[in-house]
């Protein structure tokens, strides 16, 4: 049997299926995106844009999973992001801190998603707000596990005002 010849994709068609992917992710049809991402990838393995949406969508969606195997799809995901970081220089400089965000999400460390966002922020990418609003709220809910109710409203309302600018930029985002 002949393997199908890969066909090289150029940046529209790449940005066009982000886009459908995104579009799944924001219907919250994560089974989809994952599915998609993955023939994508399989099929067009030199376009690491697709690697990265196949990480994510491992474990996006914890629904009806224990603890425990949430900790394994989380693991899962961050390994497969970890790759990908080390390939970092190929990807555009707001790929760069997406894939940073997921991988800081997934390996749960919150406090490194929120400075990613002020960086990213602070360089003009104003889309990182939504780092500082998941990694801050994130940092919150520790400090309110350990009844550090100071501690606890600082990061919540830091999450508040990142999440305001977000929600400038882009209302309709689905999991904010």
């Amino acid at each position: 049997m002949k393997k199908k010849p890969k066909i090289n994709l150029n940046r529209d068609q790449i940005n066009k299926y982000m886009e459908q992917i995104r579009s799944l992710s924001n219907q919250a049809k994560y089974d989809e995106a994952y599915a998609f991402s993955k023939s994508l990838m399989k099929q067009y393995p030199k376009v690491l844009e697709f690697a990265y949406f196949e990480a994510v969508f491992t474990a996006e969606d914890d629904t009806g999973f224990t603890p425990a195997q949430i900790k394994i799809r989380y693991a899962r995901a961050a390994k497969k992001l970890k790759v990908l970081i080390k390939k970092n220089r190929y990807f555009s400089s707001g790929l760069r801190g997406g894939i940073r965000n997921e991988y800081y999400w997934f390996s749960c460390q919150p406090f490194k998603q929120y400075r990613l966002g002020v960086s990213l922020v602070n360089r003009g990418q104003s889309r990182f707000y939504y780092s500082q609003g998941v990694g801050a709220i994130q940092i919150s809910k520790k400090y309110a596990e350990k009844g550090q109710q100071k501690l606890f409203l600082k990061w919540a309302i830091k999450s508040e005002k990142a999440w305001l600018q977000f929600f400038k930029l882009d209302s309709k985002w689905f999991n904010s």
